[in-house]
């Protein structure tokens, strides 16, 4: 299925398109190889709003009819129509690529409406291209903002922060966050919030200077670990210092339980509320409610596979959790069965690759470093993200560590260091498991001195409640990372721009 939304059969979803003449662009007199042009054309819209039609023979004469020398003396809105029927049947030919040109030439046309930027938008989407998609889901926004609920919430997120890291001009992804701020944006799903991307507008109206713009968006913030990133970053001190209330921390974490709590009370088919519930639980170090919450879904789901309109998209992830709440308990031999349960489980047919992953780091916590390599020795490169191939390199430099095969750890070391900027985090977390202080502390240095990594590493270097059960490799990690935080460089890196505070939550650091 399209994660951008319910797929779509272009051609179908432009029936409505109008066979009417339009004006022509001059009045020379007859002219009998325009009149056919404009026939020809009026039949494939005709063909078109038939509903059966041959794709490929209808792709073939829409070509033909753009390529015609008569074409460009056609009217504006036929030429319209014309380019967004072509558009669409090289898009239900799923040939994305080429019908980037059409799509884009009619959605720019005086003539052109919600359905030319949707199914840009949809091609955009199909061949990967963020950073018109941005565009197009701007104009959208801006437009017609109603078709935005047309799209899945991680459709939205997906674009509005990957055009952010695109190399493209910094004005489209802004654009793109002020329409869905303009537009009042939310998740269509209860159970997220839009801080996220909320606090990167607030990063560029800060920039340029804009104090009020960004006051007005930090009025709207609500995700406590966002308001934790905030009151770090010294960059946001006037909008925090003239409003201390909003931002206290372990209020708004309490009022998140309760908002996850009434969400999925009315959601009660949806094991993502459940979940969500679950996992501000564990923050708030209250493993048994979570634990309690979880294994009474379990319990729906063994009496009623169906018990859960989401059951088989969410399942695994309940397997997550259920496993994070057990380690915190100290129960770790159960929470690591308990992951081993849910990567079993194929993803879409296949390999549960995050699965895989968080199943070898829980290997390589209780120390079965040989269990970690099994577990992502199906993975490889073409199977997944940029993200995800550090992650899966990250689990096995801790194992090779472990197990002190030097060689092999220096390879992937090696591989490390040249895909560290996919997957920072992952990275930083293979230099503290593999007790390279130096290259860890250089790697902290770096993300606090880079704007656009700075809040995340901010947010990691606060000072969060001790794991009441830390593994002996969690104590090692833990113990080194104290030891990097007390380092004069680093301390010199995090005072330049941010600041230390503590918070009694459950540290979702190091």
């Amino acid at each position: 299925m399209n994660p951008i939304r319910a797929g779509i059969f272009a051609i179908a979803a432009l029936s409505a398109l109008a066979a009417a003449r339009g004006a022509p662009v001059d009045d020379a007199g007859p002219n009998p190889a325009l009149e056919q042009e404009r026939a020809a054309l009026v039949s494939a819209l005709k063909t078109a709003r038939g509903g059966n039609a041959d794709i490929a023979a209808l792709t073939a004469t829409m070509h033909d009819i753009i390529a015609d020398p008569n074409f460009f003396r056609l009217s504006d809105a036929e030429r319209h129509r014309a380019f967004l029927l072509y558009g669409a049947c090289l898009f239900d030919s799923k040939k994305h690529e080429e019908a980037s040109n059409p799509l884009k030439i009619a959605s720019e046309m005086a003539a052109a409406g919600a359905a030319d930027w949707d199914l840009r938008l949809e091609n955009d989407f199909a061949q990967g291209d963020n950073v018109d998609a941005a565009r197009a889901m701007t104009r959208l926004a801006r437009s017609w903002p109603e078709k935005i609920a047309d799209y899945e919430d991680r459709a939205v997120f997906q674009v509005a922060y990957a055009v952010q890291n695109a190399g493209a001009d910094p004005k489209i992804g802004e654009d793109l966050l002020t329409a869905l701020f303009d537009m009042h944006w939310k998740p269509k799903k209860s159970f997220n919030l839009p801080d996220g991307l909320w606090s990167k507008l607030m990063q560029i109206r800060l920039d340029r200077g804009d104090s009020a713009g960004a006051a007005k968006i930090a009025a709207e913030i609500r995700d406590p670990d966002v308001m934790i990133q905030m009151r770090a970053d010294r960059r946001f001190d006037a909008i925090v210092q003239a409003a201390p209330a909003q931002f206290d921390v372990m209020h708004a974490y309490a009022e998140e339980l309760a908002r996850l709590k009434a969400a999925s009370a009315a959601a009660p088919d949806k094991l993502e509320g459940v979940i969500a519930v679950a996992s501000i639980l564990h923050r708030l170090k209250r493993p048994r409610e979570g634990l309690a919450l979880l294994d009474e879904a379990l319990d729906k789901l063994q009496a009623k596979k169906d018990a859960f309109s989401d059951a088989d998209e969410k399942r695994n992830w309940l397997f997550d959790e259920r496993s994070r709440l057990l380690f915190q308990l100290g129960r770790d031999d159960e929470a690591v069965a308990v992951l081993a349960k849910g990567a079993a489980l194929p993803e879409n047919g296949t390999i549960n690759v995050s699965q895989a992953i968080n199943l070898a780091e829980a290997y390589n916590t209780v120390g079965q470093a040989k269990e970690a390599l099994a577990a992502v020795a199906g993975i490889d490169a073409p199977m997944v993200s940029p993200y995800g191939r550090v992650a899966a390199l990250n689990a096995r430099a801790c194992a090779y560590y472990t197990l002190g095969e030097q060689d092999q750890l220096a390879k992937v070391l090696d591989e490390l260091k040249l895909h560290k900027d996919d997957g920072p985090g992952p990275y930083l977390s293979a230099m503290l498991c593999t007790g390279n202080e130096q290259a860890a502390a250089a790697q902290v240095i770096a993300q606090l001195n880079d704007p656009e990594t700075r809040l995340g590493m901010l947010f990691l270097v606060q000072t969060y409640d001790p794991d009441p059960h830390p593994t002996k490799r969690a104590r090692q990690t833990h113990a080194l990372w104290l030891s990097l935080l007390e380092r004069s460089d680093v301390a010199a890196a995090i005072a330049a721009v941010g600041r230390i505070e503590s918070y009694a939550i459950f540290s979702p650091s190091y």
